[in-house]
C-alpha cells in the first residue's frame, strides 16, 4: 500500500510540474567583466594593435615568415550554457618559421615579448621549452583583462607553425554593447 501512495504521489508531482518552466533561471559565470558599448569598441582596437604587435614582434625575433591577418576581431560565447550577452571577444595571426625546433622558437617569442615589456610564461611556468605555448597578459584601457598566447607546432619538415591569438576574459557585454557587436559583424560581411 505504501508503495501506491508513492507511485501516485510521484505522478501527481508530475502533472503538477508538467508546463512549468524554469521560471527564467539561467546559467551564469562567475567572474565576467561588465563591459558598453564604447568599452568594447576601445578594447576591440586594441586587441587588432595587440596582434599585430605579438605577431610581428614575435615573428621577426625567430626570423618568421607572417601569414596575411584578417584584421577581424571576432566574438565567441564563453559557454554554450550561458546567455549570448557573455562573450570572449579575441583576434588571430600566424607565422611559419624554417628550419626550426620547437623550443628554440619558444624561446625567441618569450624574448620577443619580453622586449615589448610583457611578463611570458612558457608552458604556464617560467620554463623555457617545456611546453610549446607562451602566454601572457595584459589589461586594456577599459579594464578588460586580455590573454596573449603563442602556440608552436613542429612539423616533420622542419618548420615551426605559430599561431598567436589575443582573447579578452569573459564579459558580460551591455544590450548596446550586444548591438554594436551585431553592427560589426554585418559591417565585416
Amino acid at each position: 500500500m505504501t508503495r501506491v501512495r508513492h507511485v501516485v504521489a510521484a505522478v501527481v508531482v508530475l502533472v503538477l510540474m508538467a508546463g512549468c518552466n524554469d521560471g527564467g533561471v539561467r546559467a551564469e559565470p562567475k567572474d565576467t567583466t561588465k563591459v558598453g558599448a564604447a568599452d568594447l569598441k576601445s578594447t576591440r582596437a586594441e586587441i587588432l594593435d595587440l596582434i599585430d604587435t605579438a605577431v610581428t614582434t614575435a615573428s621577426a625575433m625567430a626570423g618568421g615568415q607572417e601569414r596575411p591577418r584578417s584584421g577581424e576581431v571576432k566574438s565567441v560565447g564563453c559557454d554554450a550554457i550561458y546567455p549570448r550577452r557573455f562573450r570572449h571577444v579575441e583576434a588571430n595571426g600566424a607565422f611559419v618559421v624554417p628550419d626550426a625546433d620547437r623550443v628554440t622558437v619558444v624561446r625567441k617569442i618569450r624574448d620577443a615579448w619580453q622586449a615589448e615589456g610583457w611578463k611570458p610564461e612558457v608552458g604556464g611556468k617560467e620554463v623555457v621549452g617545456e611546453d610549446g605555448e607562451v602566454l601572457t597578459t595584459r589589461t586594456a584601457s577599459s579594464g578588460v583583462p586580455l590573454t596573449i598566447r603563442a602556440i608552436v607546432l613542429e612539423s616533420p619538415s622542419g618548420q615551426a607553425a605559430v599561431n598567436v591569438d589575443v582573447r579578452t576574459s569573459c564579459l558580460e557585454l551591455s544590450r548596446d554593447a550586444l548591438d554594436a557587436l551585431d553592427q560589426a559583424a554585418d559591417d565585416d560581411r
